[in-house]
């Protein structure tokens, strides 16, 4: 009988440079705004502490500020473009000032027209957001399951991220180690690069942290702030391919139902509370639990906290699913029209006497 068989890799998020928007409170959404002189120096700057990675894959928002930025880290692996990592789309309120969107989020929200009200004015809303963010993680972990031995770089382990010492593949953490059986073989799937966007990167974190089925080390600033311009988060994720397939199919045939009974997101900032009646149609694209165990190792790092030599360590050391880390009015906070909702706090990283037992890229 063949042995079981864990996929295990890790993904390395990193958020655009400044733009002047950014500095203007200008939202963006889907404009095509260009990095500022600082933001143009925040990635110069980043490459100099992340350069020498050599990731399987390196995707990146098709939007300037985001492709600028992955270009400007001059990473040896090809650079492919996913217009799915786009930002949220805020439709007729691109290029508004940020109140003017924060006033409709409110307005909208009192008269009870939720998904509807932001499709009236072009834009996404949260759920649609969700779903394709969920699509996204979906595929992308069918490539890592499906082409493992393709992948040939190795990671570097938590402590040396910023640094060239990347000599071995590291052990994988015992809080996603404990979760698989103790004949399972583990097969490395490799280290994914992404670069994206402030809400875009939030939302992949709430799935990661509230829909996989265990996730361990979340700080609840990773699900209710934005990181800071060209803040790096990094995440180890671990699954079963054959597990994760079945999944994939059913969801496949799931969605594929004119119709079909689910629950209510948690945590993408939906104006509904679970006991709503209300619906949304991309409400069913997002599901309500991963096959995935996660884990995060570093939020909101940048290249001053590496200056300065800074190591925070998170108050909050639950192993627990994450969603035991907030409450749900702790998550929704007020970002449903916001994509610089939340205030970016310092960085986040596992507990230096953890280090033995958390290792990851």
């Amino acid at each position: 009988m063949t042995e079981p068989t864990t996929v295990y890799a890790y993904l390395t998020l990193i958020r655009h440079g400044e733009t002047m928007e950014n500095v203007r409170n200008i939202i963006q959404g889907h404009l095509d705004t260009d990095l500022s002189p600082t933001g143009v120096r925040q990635a110069s700057e980043l490459r100099n502490h992340l350069g020498h990675l050599k990731p399987d894959l390196f995707i990146s928002s098709d939007l300037k500020r985001a492709s600028s930025t992955a270009c400007a880290l001059g990473l040896s692996t090809p650079l492919e473009l996913d217009a799915r990592l786009r930002e949220r789309n805020f439709g007729t309120f691109s290029g508004s000032a940020r109140r003017d969107l924060q006033q409709f989020a409110q307005s909208n929200a009192s008269s009870g027209n939720g998904c509807d009200g932001w499709r009236s004015v072009g834009a996404e809303c949260s759920h649609e957001v969700a779903a394709r963010t969920s699509a996204f993680l979906m595929e992308l972990c069918s490539r890592l399951a499906k082409h493992p031995t393709d992948l040939k770089s190795v990671p570097t382990s938590a402590a040396t991220l910023f640094n060239s010492d990347h000599s071995k593949v590291p052990p994988m953490p015992r809080s996603v180690r404990g979760e698989f059986g103790t004949t399972e073989t583990f097969v490395y799937g490799g280290h994914v690069v992404m670069v994206s966007h402030g809400g875009w990167i939030r939302q992949l974190l709430r799935l990661l942290a509230f829909q996989s089925k265990k996730s361990a080390y979340f700080p609840k600033d990773s699900a209710n702030s934005v990181m800071r311009n060209c803040a790096v988060c990094h995440i180890g994720l671990a699954f079963d391919p054959v597990d994760f397939e079945a999944y994939a199919a059913l969801e496949r045939i799931s969605n594929s139902l004119s119709e079909r009974n689910a629950h209510p997101l948690p945590a993408f900032g939906s104006l509904y509370d679970s006991g709503s009646s209300a619906s949304c149609e991309f409400l069913p694209l997002a599901s309500p639990q991963l096959p995935l165990v996660t884990v995060c190792y570093h939020f909101n790092v940048t290249v001053a906290d590496l200056q300065n030599d800074t190591n925070s360590t998170r108050p909050d050391r639950e192993s627990n699913p994450a969603v035991t880390l907030c409450s749900k009015m702790d998550v929704i906070f007020s970002d449903d029209g916001d994509e610089y909702a939340g205030q970016p706090n310092g960085p986040s990283t596992v507990n230096a006497n953890e280090k033995n037992d958390q290792k990851s890229i």
